[in-house]
């Protein structure tokens, strides 16, 4: 696939990824009756938690600057170089609309299939060779892949709207799944983001751009079993909100009935 359309899964897999480690920070979870409380986000015990928010929200912002790179000339994706054993299955076509790349990989010790798409638009018209018209590109990934006791599926799909101004708005979501066992116990993590509205300037210099308006929504449970007696011994879930604004974004962190909040100013 072309560099420039590679950044697009990178941006959500380091969300996704980072924000998984929120977490194994967490108390487990209360009952939904309790009075919630506010949190201090300066307080020892969330400090570990805010420093990975903060860090994503970076990692977030490095990868939708790359990706505006592809508005200085829009390009089908080409066919990436195959660099991996006879065993390796690749396919590569334009069906319905849609550039659609497909790879399976497996040996002794991984096994790893990915799937992902992208289709060009200009206005409701499909376009299969994108130029200085198109206003829209949706991209969609698949990936699973096991090794040895782990397994992990992550999928997602997102649209770039405004290819062809000032801004873009990038919508969508996505989320995956991670399980396996360690130590004598099974463990199980569930993340869940949607991104609405996340509206990025493209207009100068794009690699000092940060996100203007928008938000983020990430929910995250993770639970840890017994495997001796199948006994769950504990569950943490977390629900974030980030709300994007021109000079900063502001942070609501929930686990239980503890609300933590804070606003942060650009540069993280």
């Amino acid at each position: 696939m072309l560099t420039r359309w590679k950044s697009a899964p990178i941006l959500i897999f380091l969300l996704l990824f980072s924000l998984t480690v929120i977490s194994s920070c967490g108390k487990k979870s209360t009952s939904s009756e309790e009075e919630i409380t506010a949190g201090d986000p300066n307080s020892p015990e969330f400090s570990q938690t805010r420093e990975r928010v903060d860090e994503a929200v970076e990692g977030v912002v490095e990868q939708f600057r790359a990706g505006l790179g592809f508005t200085g000339g829009l390009q089908p994706p080409s066919f990436p170089k195959q660099h991996t054993p006879s065993d390796t299955i690749y396919q590569w076509s334009y069906e319905n609309g849609w550039w659609w790349f497909y790879i399976e990989y497996s040996d002794s010790i991984y096994e790893i299939t990915v799937s992902d798409s992208v289709q060009f638009r200009s206005g409701v018209e499909v376009q299969m060779i994108p130029d200085s018209t198109t206003t829209e590109m949706d991209f969609r990934l698949y990936a699973q892949a096991t090794y040895e006791t782990y397994a992990f599926t992550f999928q997602f799909d997102v649209t770039y709207s405004g290819l062809n101004g000032d801004t873009i708005v990038v919508d969508g979501g996505g989320g995956y799944d991670f399980s396996g066992s360690y130590s004598g116990q099974d463990f199980y993590y569930r993340f869940n983001e949607t991104l609405d509205g996340v509206t990025f300037p493209v207009a100068g210099d794009y690699e000092e751009a940060y996100p203007t308006s928008g938000s983020v929504t990430v929910a995250v449970v993770e639970n840890f079993t017994n495997l001796s007696n199948n006994d769950l011994e504990g569950e943490t879930s977390w629900s974030i909100q980030l709300t994007l604004y021109p000079d900063h974004y502001h942070v609501r962190a929930q686990v239980g009935n503890v609300v933590y909040e804070y606003d942060q100013s650009y540069p993280v």
